[in-house]
């Protein structure tokens, strides 16, 4: 599987989820369609797509909304109160069947 292109984050439920391109997170404050990463030659640009309960991330030991940019695999981002790496929901697509 080829990690570059356009992935959707967002809850595991209905015709989408089960998409080659999307990044399940099983959490009640995440949204169906959450966010939108751009994953291009080792770089990572995340928007997010109106959630309810947006996108935050630690910047100077301050916790800040996010709505859009660029992001790093191993930083720890909270979608709702949903805490992951990229980096780890990327491989756990990788390491999927199909």
């Amino acid at each position: 599987m080829k990690l570059d292109g356009t992935w959707l984050i967002g809850r595991a439920t209905g015709a989408a989820a089960s998409g080659t391109s999307f990044l399940a997170l099983d959490h009640p404050t995440v949204s169906q369609r959450h966010a939108e990463l751009l994953v291009l030659s080792g770089t990572y640009y995340l928007t997010d797509l109106g959630s309810r309960n947006g996108i935050w991330r630690q910047r100077n030991g301050r916790t800040e909304r996010f709505s859009e940019g660029y992001v790093e695999p191993h930083e720890p981002l909270s979608f709702g109160r949903c805490e992951v790496r990229l980096g780890d929901l990327l491989a756990s697509a990788w390491n999927r069947p199909g």
